[in-house]
């Protein structure tokens, strides 16, 4: 199976645009909000940001989505992104 290279920004992106369509024009200084904890918080654990820690970013910016239905379509939306499927978080079945 071919995967699709896309680029962190584009994806950053397309994630911030599903993001404004739940919380509209606030979406992009919460986006900046969350990006800025996401790269500090890499920092920190001396990595950078990418698509293996990007559930720090994911959900700092969730956060700002009161209806916790709404916040979790906002979240399988992206987990459902060609490029994020692999990094989907696994619910334990126990």
């Amino acid at each position: 199976m071919a995967t699709q290279h896309v680029s962190l920004k584009d994806l950053l992106q397309t994630i911030n645009d599903l993001f404004a369509e739940e919380v509209g024009p606030v979406a992009e200084l919460l986006s900046e909000e969350s990006l800025r904890f996401w790269i500090a918080k890499a920092k920190k654990a001396n990595k950078k940001p990418s698509l293996r820690n990007i559930h720090v970013y994911l959900t700092h910016l969730s956060q700002a989505i009161e209806d916790p239905q709404d916040r979790q379509r906002f979240i399988s939306k992206v987990y459902d992104l060609d490029a994020l499927t692999v990094y989907r978080p696994h619910k334990s079945t126990s």
